[in-house]
């Protein structure tokens, strides 16, 4: 009986245990999914949407072909969406994707630079090594693409981040290395280094024909060519020119194959191979019409018209020329900027041709249009070669005043970019015009002046002909033996060099000079030389002067029949010459007065246009509105709509699972009606021992829900309870927020009227120097001038007395030195120059001034500041670099000063430096031994808004920098830009454009 029940007892046993491990799992995963459901939801969220918001930033590239607004639209809003929620990664890369569509959809590098480098900031701080080389990259072009001229672009920054972008692609991106490499060359060609920009192109060459990246090895190909085309290698460049054509035909690109066929071309010309040089134009023009590239049409254009001109076709080259410069005016675009050195050069090739077809006039209009443009692209040497040839239409036509003046602004452009060639030749040219003018010593000046430096450079065809100017100028003022010296010399040169033209009027001049020395067995050879010269190369002119000749060397010889023959070849010649430029100047006449006329007509007709163009363009303005206002509701409707898909997927996710859950609970009931129809068929001998099993276990379900209500609501309670810690932490830094926001208003009310009064105090200031020096200037030295001039009136009557004399004298001479005194104190107190000439000459003139009255030697660059501030920033900048003058004449003990300004971008950078002993800037601050001085300088930059630095030493010199921010003209209306960008210029022959 014992054992029976311990028999029984011990299947209970068994029977709860078995019963407890296998609902016990079930109970856990039941509890962990309660728990682990709504985290796992939301993370499932959060995953979907940052997956939707990759997608669309790499769509947004595919947009930006299209439609650039909407792309701008969509980063923008992903933009504002990350920064709320705090998403670094989102944010960068919207920030890349807007300044891509800036710099490659819309063209606009102003736009575009501020968001590169702010997604620059951002994925430096991710660590994204492949994609901040792209930024570095992009940014690097968007400031070689800065609407500027090419002499203030700052390629040194554009070659640092060339350089970043082609190290981090070295290691993480090397697919990138030739387009990076190339980048690079272009920056390092551009800033003169030509040897190292080889070794880039050679290597980026090397690296895309081992990756089949044939766009970058036509590209690096190409500018190889062109830069052993500079070093006049131009066999080199024909090899590697060459090249590019098969690659371009690989390509199957009619545009690329054109741009080959011209760059070969223009060096066959230069070869001399003139022929083989317009067949290949021929083909290139076809090519380009083929591919319906108008630039590409117009540049090979361009390029036969050049051909046609080298071969003497004047009128057909100008038809060809005139057609390429149409296409390039009608398909500018957003190339205007770098279309300026295309159409200069057309311009300039035009002016040429008139010239030759002896149409000065239209040679002149021609010529203005070129130096204009020029200008723009800020080629300076290629403006001033246009104004020389400027000069030399006006000299054509006889205007002598308009040539001597266009030819001196040339020379101060060649002098201004240290060309030594280019001076000379404008020195040359300048003599010629000073000649006709009867300007004799200036004229030898100049030429005197142009063959030192001819000389020092050696050029010996332009030394010879400077000579044999140079003794015509002898000859006409009478140094015969000076005059025969410098032309026998020129003839010499002449003859060496087979220049043929120059040696038959030098042969002229030295004929005449032999004549005038008595020397007439010299003379006939001489005019029989220069005769046959004359009319082999038809120099009408030389004839002229050699039948002149003739007929006195016959006349002092005594054979007046030949001197008569002679004087009628010299009349007949003369009337020809005569009424020849009788005709060119009759019809330049005609062609001036038909362009004034054409331009009136263009004038009225060009008002009524603009007239329709204003009233277009307000209806274009009104249109515009009215489809952003249409585009603005349809995304805020496609965003209604995405949110509430999104809320329907959420809703069915929920449903799914409830459905889940429920289909889960109707099985487990199932289970248990089950397990109840097996116990109900138990033995009755089990029957109450069932029943406390099922006891046990029902009371074990119930203390185990009770245990998940409990951790529930413990869960439910941390939660609230964490939810109110984090609300008190946020109302409290709310508080400290706003505490310091009045702290910080409060102090930036104190700064502002601190700053106003300041300003005015410095205001006041300057009126009262201006009102001191008014009366010092009016009231003082007036008073003193009376007193001299009546002292000196004394000294002009007989004055007996020696000793009342010498009074009157030394009165005289006190009033004169005080009236000096006085005025220097006037200018001192309120420069003159600063409101008539402005900041730039005033600082000039400063610079000069204490050359002259201290022994300290002042060097100064100054660049023009003419309109970039306001009058009251002008007089604060002028006090600022005078009173850091003024503390090295008084304290530095220096010897040598440098003053250096000038404008980078929006920044005016000024340096004041010397030599002096120095100080510690540091020490003297901190014992409040500052100066007065400094105190000032450091007032009035504050009230520029400028950054101002003192860096010194004892024995070391002092150095003063101030950076002045530009303050804008105007605002952009699209983000952080200053203003609308146009594309670089990229010259066809130096500087290729990309595939």
């Amino acid at each position: 009986m014992i054992s029976s029940h311990c028999t029984s007892g011990r299947m209970r046993a068994g029977c709860i245990v078995a019963s407890l491990r296998s609902i016990i799992p079930l109970l856990l995963a039941l509890l962990i999914y309660s728990i682990a459901w709504p985290e796992s939801a939301a993370a499932q969220a959060r995953t979907s949407e940052q997956a939707y918001t990759d997608s669309l930033l790499e769509q947004i590239p595919a947009i930006a072909c299209t439609d650039t607004a909407k792309a701008l639209s969509i980063s923008r809003s992903i933009l504002q969406k990350a920064v709320e929620e705090g998403n670094v990664f989102h944010e960068s890369y919207a920030c890349l994707a807007i300044g891509t569509v800036y710099l490659d959809a819309k063209k606009q590098s102003v736009f575009a630079l501020p968001w590169l480098r702010r997604a620059l900031n951002g994925l430096e701080s991710l660590g994204k090594i492949a994609s901040t080389a792209a930024v570095h990259f992009a940014i690097g072009r968007a400031i070689h693409g800065m609407p500027v001229p090419k002499r203030e672009k700052d390629f040194s920054a554009v070659e640092r981040h060339h350089r970043k972008a082609v190290a981090l692609s070295e290691q993480y991106q090397p697919g990138a290395l030739p387009a990076y490499l190339w980048h690079l060359a272009a920056s390092v060609q551009l800033q003169g280094r030509h040897d190292e920009a080889m070794n880039l192109y050679r290597r980026s060459a090397e690296l895309a024909d081992s990756l089949h990246d044939l766009r970058w090895l036509i590209n690096a190909t190409n500018n190889i060519g062109f830069l052993y085309s500079e070093h006049d290698q131009l066999d080199s460049a024909l090899v590697y020119l060459q090249k590019t054509i098969p690659i371009a035909e690989s390509f199957g690109d009619d545009g690329l194959i054109s741009r080959a066929y011209i760059n070969v071309a223009n060096i066959l010309m230069n070869l001399g191979r003139i022929r083989d040089a317009g067949e290949l134009l021929e083909k290139a023009h076809d090519r380009a019409e083929q591919a319906d590239c108008p630039g590409w049409v117009a540049a090979a254009l361009m390029t036969m018209g050049s051909n046609l001109r080298s071969r003497g076709k004047y009128d057909e080259s100008s038809t060809l020329l005139r057609k390429s410069l149409l296409l390039f005016e009608e398909n500018l675009g957003k190339n205007a900027f770098a279309r300026a050195a295309e159409r200069a050069i057309l311009h300039r090739l035009l002016g040429q041709n008139s010239i030759d077809l002896k149409q000065h006039a239209e040679a002149i209009t021609h010529y203005r249009k070129a130096a204009a443009l020029y200008q723009t692209t800020g080629s300076r040497d290629d403006e001033a070669t246009v104004l020389t040839h400027l000069s030399w239409a006006y000299f054509g036509l006889a205007r002598l005043k308009e040539a001597r003046l266009w030819q001196l602004r040339a020379l101060g452009i060649m002098r201004e970019a240290d060309n030594l060639s280019g001076t000379a030749g404008c020195l040359h040219d300048l003599a010629r015009i000073l000649t006709q003018q009867d300007s004799t010593a200036a004229a030898r000046e100049a030429l005197e002046e142009a063959l030192a430096i001819y000389t020092r450079v050696k050029i010996p065809s332009q030394i010879n002909a400077v000579r044999r100017d140079l003794g015509r100028l002898h000859l006409n003022a009478g140094r015969l033996t000076e005059a025969a010296d410098l032309l026998t010399v020129a003839v010499d040169g002449h003859r060496t060099l087979e220049e043929y033209p120059m040696l038959s009027t030098a042969l002229v001049w030295l004929a005449e000079c032999r004549q005038r020395q008595g020397r007439h067995a010299e003379v006939g050879g001489l005019l029989s030389e220069a005769e046959n010269l004359a009319i082999s190369v038809d120099i009408p002119e030389n004839r002229l002067r050699i039948a002149e000749l003739r007929a006195r060397h016959a006349a002092a010889e005594g054979r007046y029949m030949d001197a008569h023959e002679h004087w009628e070849k010299f009349a007949v010649l003369k009337d020809s010459i005569v009424q020849s430029r009788h005709d060119t100047r009759f019809e330049s006449l005609l062609v001036e007065f038909d362009a004034e006329r054409k331009d009136h007509e263009i004038a009225r007709l060009t008002s009524d246009r603009e007239l329709q163009r204003l009233e277009m363009e307000r209806q274009r303005e009104t249109l515009r509105r009215e489809q952003l206002e249409a585009l603005r509701r349809r995304q805020e409707l496609e965003l209604l709509s995405q949110d509430h898909e999104i809320q329907n997927l959420e809703l069915h996710i929920t449903n799914a699972e409830l459905r889940q859950q429920k289909a889960a609970s109707n099985e487990q009931q199932q289970r248990l009606a089950l397990a109840r129809k097996d116990r109900a068929l138990q033995a009755e001998i089990l029957q109450r021992e069932t029943l406390r099993r099922n006891a046990a276990i029902a009371g074990f379900l119930v203390l185990a829900l009770l245990s998940i209500l409990v951790v529930r609501s413990l869960r439910l309670r941390r939660r609230e309870s964490e939810a109110r810690a984090t609300a008190a932490q946020l109302q409290a830094q709310a508080a400290r927020s706003e505490s310091l926001r009045v702290r910080a208003e409060s102090a930036e009310r104190e700064e502002e009227v601190q700053r106003r009064f300041a300003r005015q105090l410095i205001h006041a200031q300057e009126q009262e120097r201006q009102r001191i020096a008014s009366d010092l200037h009016d009231s003082l030295a007036q008073k003193l001038v009376v007193i001299q001039n009546r002292a000196t009136l004394a000294l002009q009557r007989p004055i007996q007395d020696e000793y009342l004399a010498r009074q009157f004298e030394q009165i005289s001479g006190t009033a004169i030195d005080t009236v000096s005194e006085v005025r220097a104190i006037s200018h001192a107190l309120r420069p003159q120059l600063l409101n008539r000439f402005g900041l730039s000459s005033a600082l000039r003139n400063l610079v000069e001034e204490i050359n002259n009255v201290t022994h300290i030697s002042w060097e100064g660059h100054v660049d023009d500041l003419t309109g970039l501030l306001s009058p009251d920033d002008e007089i604060n900048l002028y006090r600022i670099v005078q009173e850091g003058m003024n503390n090295t004449i008084k304290h530095a003990g220096a010897t040598s000063g440098q003053l250096d300004v000038h404008r980078a971008d929006a920044i005016i950078h000024i340096t004041l430096s010397d030599n002096g002993k120095g100080f510690q800037p540091d020490v003297k601050r901190s014992n409040g031994d500052g100066g007065l001085g400094l105190q000032s300088m450091q007032q009035r930059a504050d009230l520029l808004s400028a950054e101002l630095r003192i860096e010194s030493a004892p024995g070391n010199g002092t150095r003063i920098t101030i950076d002045i921010p530009i303050p804008p003209a105007d605002s952009s209306p699209d983000g952080p830009e200053d203003g609308i960008a146009l594309e670089s210029p990229v010259s066809s022959v130096t500087y290729a454009e990309e595939g």
